[in-house]
């Protein structure tokens, strides 16, 4: 069950992205395992433990985007809605397993344009290249800031970290990470 959060009063359409239904559903933030990714011993922890637990989350949370990037209005026509925040805090695990990306309060979609289109909107840390500055973007950007808590999960870091917005843009934009497998010499090829 893959479900995607829409908070009501966040300028969507009202159909047909409406909630049909308001539940209360038991859950932590993705950040939880994240946090528990980075403690001293994680060169020691076999990564199939990691990927265990983690990877499957992100494999849903995939979907969850991928359904909301196809959702089309009452016409049928394309939404082209885009995320614009997907970081740990905003894919909620149910102690059942089911993942739920939530929090499109930033949200953007061809019939809501905000006087933000093109401005620095989202978690720094997660943003794409095209978000970082501040120029226009598609779904992907959305599945670019799922690569990087991919990447957080498997080395127990992001991959850029910078004092200030300007300079964590500077290395989003201009530099490459380091590779997951310089940090974790276990990785697959």
């Amino acid at each position: 069950d893959i479900g995607v959060a829409l908070t009501p009063g966040t300028g969507y359409p009202r159909p047909p992205l409406r909630p049909r239904r308001v539940r209360c559903v038991p859950a932590v933030d993705f950040r939880y395992r994240l946090d528990r990714t980075r403690d001293p011993g994680l060169d020691s922890r076999p990564l199939s433990g990691i990927a265990l637990h983690g990877t499957p989350v992100i494999a849903r949370a995939l979907e969850g985007l991928s359904h909301a990037h196809k959702a089309t209005d009452g016409m049928g026509q394309p939404l082209d809605l885009i995320h614009r925040d997907v970081t740990p805090q905003n894919i909620l695990v149910s102690f059942e397993g089911d993942v739920k990306i939530v929090d499109f309060g930033v949200a953007e979609h061809k019939n809501k344009r905000s006087d933000d289109t093109f401005q620095t909107v989202g978690t720094p840390t997660y943003m794409s290249p095209e978000q970082a500055k501040g120029e226009e973007i598609a779904g992907q950007s959305d599945i670019y800031s799922l690569g990087v808590i991919l990447y957080q999960l498997l080395t127990g870091n992001v991959p850029f970290k910078a004092p200030g917005l300007a300079a964590l843009s500077i290395l989003i934009t201009t530099k490459d990470p380091k590779s997951v497998r310089q940090l974790r010499a276990d990785i697959p090829v």
